[in-house]
């Protein structure tokens, strides 16, 4: 164990001395122990199942173009959890050379917890889970959470807050937690090295996903869930063994997308798939197959298009005809004054439902409605077809944009 190690270690022990040492003064040894009899149940709440058959988890990752090659984006295991060389420090949940698959329930939530930074390009693993998982509610809920989800009547979450009020000591032991688990480390002291922190959590992380019971309780654990600090609790972390990784989990698909301006957006130009042992990526594309009008509003009132009616659009009069195939054909010039139809084309995907792929390659109707010269207004019915294609998709193109 290196010099480094060690010296972080002696700090993370006087933390938790000097926290426990406060406990100490308000309450016996005798009286921990019933406390902690009482909250055993609630302390390591394990689930066993798949909470995740309909929700899938995602993995963001950061990709530094001068030091990988292209190839990298093929490869399945660049988008999993590091080898053990790599994990040379501790993390929130895991200790040096001890890697684990950290994920969450949203891509916001993964970036948050992520070392992304604006201005980046970043990939978004989305993975699914096929056998059940037995996971561990960990670390313990912090009290002013605890209090917030009292509220919403769950018989549980009453019981335990009830035991935390008649307790005082074991509310400021989960204050305790809450520090361990929930503060980054550079936010206890900005001016200090506080990683001892980590090596706090990590430390506690790593020994319950590899014990195999804690007081004679069944403990063997896959996974572990706990909220995102970052998201105000609103969502969750899981960190996963790298066992259960390889041997019951899958890569469904990667998107890439950059960090721009405080604001998260994605760039849906390539999708990369799991096929065949490796990442094919696909071009997403869009194209519209018919485009009619359907009504035509001006001073006279609404009504029903006819063939040979003439409507002036940006200087020019078109039949209905006419004006529908101008439409058309105008679809791929940037310098068209047709904008508003480019726009329903771009709408936002939520990559996390599982059906997004279906509904992707269906046909979908759009109608906009378009203000022409002379204060006349028509509407169009739009069908758009998406589809995937391998045409012209060159690894080099995905990994430079």
């Amino acid at each position: 164990m290196n010099t480094e190690f060690n010296m972080k270690a002696e700090e993370a022990c006087f933390f938790l001395r000097r926290q426990l040492n406060k406990l100490s003064s308000v309450v016996s040894v005798k009286d921990a122990e019933g406390i902690m009899r009482e909250v055993s149940d609630y302390t390591f709440p394990q689930i066993n199942g798949n909470l995740f058959y309909d929700t899938p988890l995602v993995r963001c990752v950061k990709i530094d173009k001068e030091k990988e090659s292209p190839d990298s984006i093929t490869i399945i295991n660049r988008f999993s959890y590091p080898p053990a060389e790599v994990v040379t420090k501790p993390a929130r949940m895991n200790i040096p050379s001890s890697p684990v698959f950290y994920s969450a329930n949203d891509i916001r939530t993964s970036l948050l917890e992520s070392t992304i930074k604006e201005g980046d390009d970043f990939y978004a693993g989305v993975w699914g889970i096929k056998n059940d998982v037995r996971m561990l509610t960990f670390p313990s809920i912090p009290y002013n959470v605890l209090c917030k989800l009292a509220e919403s009547g769950d018989e549980k979450i009453e019981e335990l807050k009830g035991i935390v009020d008649r307790h005082p000591s074991f509310k400021q032991l989960l204050g305790i937690m809450e520090e361990i688990f929930s503060i980054p480390h550079d936010v206890v002291n900005p001016k200090a090295d506080n990683t001892y922190i980590y090596y706090l959590s990590g430390a506690i992380a790593h020994s319950l996903l590899t014990a195999k019971a804690i007081n004679g309780k069944q403990l063997y654990t896959d996974a572990i869930m706990y909220p995102s600090v970052k998201t105000i609790c609103k969502t969750y972390n899981l960190t996963i063994r790298p066992d259960f990784v390889r041997q019951n989990m899958k890569l469904l698909y990667v998107v890439k997308g950059k960090l721009n301006e405080g604001r998260l957006k994605y760039s849906f130009n390539y999708v990369g798939f799991n096929e065949n042992g490796g990442i094919v990526w696909k071009q997403m594309r869009k194209r519209i197959t018919e485009l009619k009008v359907t009504k035509i509003s001006n001073e006279s009132g609404i009504h029903s298009p006819h063939p040979n009616e003439t409507i002036r659009f940006d200087g020019k009069d078109y039949t209905i005809p006419m004006f529908e195939r101008y439409a058309y054909r105008q679809l791929n010039n940037q310098d068209s004054p047709l904008k508003e139809i480019k726009s329903v084309m771009d709408d936002k995907i939520d990559i996390m439902n599982p059906t997004w792929m279906r509904k992707w390659e269906e046909d979908i109707e759009q109608y906009l409605v378009l203000t022409c010269d002379s204060k006349t207004e028509i509407q169009l019915r739009i069908t758009i077809n998406s589809f995937f294609s391998t045409d012209g998709v060159e690894i080099e193109n995905v990994f430079a944009q």
